[in-house]
């Protein structure tokens, strides 16, 4: 039993470790066109999420159905297994551990049709790391990626917002919302 959780520790490093790397390289072969645009003017927008905790969902739902009253277009991305109970009121695609191949690459369909989606803004709604979503994140085309505050992925998004230790993500959720809608362009 403790070879097998020792197995599993050398695997999830060797992945941290090639998505570190591939990230690096995507962000020095992708040189996707970045601009911030003013909020009231953006029509499409990404957002990747991942569950860490039960109360997550309801923060999500909430900003999916702002996003929907106002009007956005939204495309919706997780990892997570589709066995698991489905606390989402929205459509979403997903993509699972079987996607990722050993050196870190994401064969799957939504992925790829998420990177080449050409989103206004992209949220990552995720106050923990998530090293699954910096290939994504380092590769999308989209105009402004928003995420959470990590002083080693700057190149990843062009918003950052930092969070107190005791804040959730309806926190960067509402931080997300303010500061982009801040943006106006003269």
């Amino acid at each position: 039993m403790m070879w097998l959780i020792w197995q599993r520790l050398i695997m999830n490093s060797i992945k941290k470790f090639f998505f570190d790397w591939r990230s690096t390289q995507l962000l020095r072969k992708f040189r996707a066109p970045r601009q911030t645009l003013n909020y009231k003017e953006a029509k499409s927008v990404g957002i990747l999420f991942i569950t860490h905790n039960d109360n997550m969902h309801q923060a999500v739902n909430h900003f999916i159905k702002m996003l929907k009253q106002e009007g956005k277009k939204y495309t919706a991305l997780t990892f997570f297994d589709r066995q698991s109970d489905n606390p989402y009121t929205f459509k979403y695609d997903f993509f699972t551990e079987k996607d990722i191949d050993f050196f870190g690459n994401i064969k799957s369909e939504p992925v790829t049709e998420f990177i080449n989606t050409d989103f206004d803004y992209l949220y990552c709604l995720c106050t923990e790391p998530t090293d699954v979503f910096d290939p994504i994140l380092a590769s999308c085309k989209a105009k402004c990626r928003v995420g959470f505050f990590r002083e080693n992925k700057v190149g990843l998004f062009e918003m950052m917002i930092q969070l107190k230790p005791e804040e959730s993500v309806d926190k960067l959720i509402d931080q997300m919302v303010h500061y982009t809608k801040a943006i106006e362009h003269n």
